[in-house]
């Protein structure tokens, strides 16, 4: 039996919750958007308490409370704890029937419509995903109308991202001939083309609580609302498409769609791709 305190509660064979645990939960996650400014009971619950009593454990924490002291009271566990909530599993060029339909109908449609084109890749971790959406642009000879953005809420991934610098295994998922022509090598890492690196620029940005940029011509949020609880799904959705201009496109993960697009002035155009509707005119 795995003991994880709080307020004298445990967790039982089998992982199950006691009905102490679920109001010391209650308690933990209210004072965390108090205290933190992170407001987690916008997550799935079972899967986001399982990676905290994960930290637990692995940290010998008690219980909640001495958690969430130690968080207050640490600037660097703080940090640390927000990085390993975060959802980083990414590659360049995830989902390739995605970027495909980026390629071929998304960025030619967006082209040819004046002035820059502006990107946002939200939740974007270290970065690979903007810099697959700066080479496409680069292949079209567009890059010097592109205006990346990419945000995320761990700092460490941002600052990888920043820097362009990537292990070998990060690779995964580029072909040896844009590995060849997009980085270089640099003792045992690879470190991106400098003129990609300057049109993705990188922020901190909490989705759940943060103002959106805007507007915007495409935005990706992929693989984040598998997380989400289904009522934050739609509000995330809204607040998403009011960032788009009209005609703008919003792309989700691959294992991600909308259910009814249209309650949202969202049309689908292909697979896990939408845009935004524009108003006939009269």
């Amino acid at each position: 039996m795995a003991t994880v305190a709080g307020g004298g509660w445990q967790l039982g064979s089998g992982g199950e919750h006691q009905p102490g645990i679920d109001l010391a939960w209650a308690a933990f996650l209210r004072r965390f958007h108090q205290e933190i400014g992170l407001n987690l009971a916008a997550y799935k619950g079972t899967q986001l308490r399982r990676r905290v009593e994960q930290w637990m454990e692995r940290h010998g924490e008690l219980n909640y409370f001495t958690l969430l002291r130690r968080l207050r009271q640490e600037p660097e566990a703080r940090q640390a704890f927000i990085d390993y909530l975060g959802i980083n599993t990414t590659s360049f060029f995830r989902d390739p029937t995605v970027f495909a339909t980026l390629e071929r109908v998304v960025l030619p449609d967006l082209l040819r419509r004046p002035g820059p084109v502006r990107i946002w890749s939200a939740a974007s971790s270290i970065g690979a995903e903007a810099y697959s959406i700066a080479m496409l642009l680069a292949e079209k000879g567009a890059l010097e109308r592109a205006e990346i953005l990419a945000t995320d809420i761990d700092q460490a991934a941002l600052e990888q991202g920043r820097s362009g610098r990537y292990t070998e295994a990060q690779l995964t998922g580029l072909s040896r001939l844009r590995q060849q022509r997009y980085f270089r090598a640099d003792g045992t890492t690879f470190v991106i083309d400098p003129d990609l690196r300057r049109r993705v620029r990188f922020e901190r940005l909490d989705l759940l609580a943060d103002p959106y940029p805007s507007p915007m011509d495409l935005i990706l949020c992929r693989n984040l609302f598998i997380y989400l609880a289904q009522s934050t799904q739609a509000e995330v959705t809204g607040r998403l498409v009011q960032a788009l201009q009209p005609g703008g496109y919003l792309v989700l993960g691959g294992t991600e769609y909308i259910s009814d697009p249209a309650r949202f002035g969202l049309k689908r155009v292909d697979f896990c791709v939408y845009q935004v509707q524009v108003p006939a005119q009269g």
